[in-house]
């Protein structure tokens, strides 16, 4: 049953995949119209779409036969049993009569292994780079912040279910204290709108992207997060101007010192530093109107409905093609 489930997951995220690959060149440029949260919204719902448009389809499949065991409906396969010639591949107990060919089976259980393995291996390595910037700093209790002894001039929040704002010492001794100011609200920012953890869960699930749309969709969820940041620290501070100057001036420090590895580091700077200044200095984007949050509900009640109305086509083509490829 777990595999046959996987083999539509990957199915329906692959068509997903390649339907947002012919439709995001499209409706771009209008991204940059919207205000950055919202933006950086429609940005992660755009990078996770195939892996949980393939979740809910292949959760779908199994509805009709969930409410056949509730009561609710007949039981599909004696619905259509004269419509098949073979019993329902989903079926609870059918299901556990057949088996994957071998060109399925192996690649498959390869394909998930792959996959919870890098969720590992990420969720690791976090781990282990936050052990370590917390061994090598100290904990400053009026600002909440952790103090790192270093001569790079980095800030950044660091972590999945736990973030902390590590800032090096350079950069608390570089800049004025309004400058700082600027840099920890920027930071805490991070931490209340969860953005590692929300990072993390973009990188992990873009996976079924092809590799040109998965990193024009990061680089861009990255900016829009980094651009909304930089709107509520402007916004603590009461300066938008600052906010640009500190900006600009973090990014002085660093190419000073290290003008080959400013990529590198997922840092207070990072990248699209042009853009976001431009950004600070023109006029703030207005708050999306109220209406446009109601479409956005009424949209994801019509795309449920949906779902449960396409459930019986779904799962009478996945047992189609499962049909044909087990024989």
């Amino acid at each position: 049953m777990m595999l046959f489930a996987l083999f539509a997951w990957l199915g329906f995220a692959g068509s997903t995949a390649l339907l947002c690959a012919f439709l995001y060149p499209l409706i771009r440029g209008r991204l940059w119209f919207l205000p950055p949260a919202m933006r950086a919204n429609h940005l992660l719902a755009w990078t996770v779409a195939p892996a949980v448009m393939g979740l809910l389809l292949t959760g779908s499949i199994f509805l009709p036969t969930v409410l056949s065991l509730l009561g609710i409906e007949s039981d599909h396969c004696q619905v259509y049993a004269a419509s098949f010639s073979y019993r329902c591949l989903l079926h609870p107990l059918a299901s556990m009569e057949r088996e994957l060919p071998w060109f399925l089976l192996f690649p498959l259980s390869a394909l998930g292994l792959i996959f919870f393995g890098r969720v590992g291996w990420e969720l690791l390595r976090v781990h282990r780079l936050v052990g370590a910037l917390t061994t090598a700093s100290q904990l400053d209790p009026s600002r909440n912040i952790w103090i790192v002894e270093s001569e790079w001039p980095l800030a950044l929040v660091s972590g999945v279910l736990h973030a902390r704002v590590f800032v090096s010492s350079r950069l608390v001794h570089s800049l004025s204290p309004p400058q700082l100011m600027a840099v920890l609200a920027h930071e805490r920012a991070h931490l209340h709108r969860h953005d590692p953890a929300w990072y993390f869960m973009a990188q992990i699930l873009s996976c079924f992207h092809t590799s040109w749309l998965r990193r024009r969709l990061l680089e861009d969820l990255s900016l829009a997060v980094e651009q909304c940041c930089d709107e509520e620290a402007a916004k603590e501070i009461g300066d938008r101007l600052l906010m640009a100057d500190t900006i600009v001036q973090v990014e002085r420090l660093f190419n000073k010192q290290f003008p080959s590895m400013l990529a590198l580091l997922p840092s207070f700077v990072g990248s699209h530093v042009v853009v976001r200044v431009e950004s600070l200095l023109a006029s703030p984007q207005e708050r999306v109107p109220i209406t446009y949050r109601i479409i956005g509900c009424t949209c994801m009640g019509l795309m449920v409905i949906g779902l449960m109305l396409v459930a019986e086509p779904l799962h009478q083509l996945t047992e189609t093609v499962l049909g044909l490829l087990i024989g």
